[in-house]
């Protein structure tokens, strides 16, 4: 008989593949993973407690995304990258100090422990967020849904804001 866990990460896998399929054929941008996110976590709720991702999946998918962010590195982009070091480790920086200090104001009013609040507020790439929140063992859920919300309204304003910046440098 097959283990009632093989048969949820299986179910599990479906939807995420179904998911970002929709996310990937509407055509929206990072909407392969934020679909696939949504349909997975839709049927998590449907189904119940499914248990947890096995650790070899987590392990893959880290994998698979280090080898595509990894491909895209060539000469040309270490060329353009290389006059702007200073620019972009002071945005970090930025970034960090303002995230750790809302992360701060969270942890105080008890909203949600320092940890999670702080990968929550930091910077990055949903993906890389949630996985750093797997390894750390902090709220997972809550910092997806930190980065997710972010990534919304990001893609929300972000065609109207471009559209003010042309028109103020034109």
């Amino acid at each position: 008989m097959v283990d009632r866990s093989v048969i949820n990460v299986m179910i599990y896998l479906v939807c995420a593949f179904l998911g970002g399929l929709v996310g990937y054929k509407m055509r929206i941008p990072a909407g392969t993973i934020i679909f696939s996110l949504l349909a997975v976590a839709s049927a998590k709720l449907l189904m119940g407690d499914g248990g947890q991702v096995p650790g070899y999946l987590n392990f893959l998918s880290q994998c698979l995304i280090g080898l595509i962010i990894g491909l895209q590195f060539n000469q040309n982009v270490l060329k353009e990258v290389s006059g702007l070091w200073v620019y972009m480790v002071l945005s970090v920086v930025i970034l960090m100090i303002v995230g750790l200090i809302y992360a701060i104001i969270l942890a105080k009013m008890d909203c949600l422990s320092l940890p999670t609040a702080y990968l929550a507020t930091s910077p990055g790439a949903l993906s890389a967020m949630v996985f750093m929140s797997v390894d750390q063992g902090t709220n997972i859920p809550l910092v997806a849904i930190f980065h997710l919300t972010r990534i919304f309204l990001i893609l929300l304003a972000g065609p109207f804001v471009l559209k003010i910046i042309e028109y103020l440098s034109a």
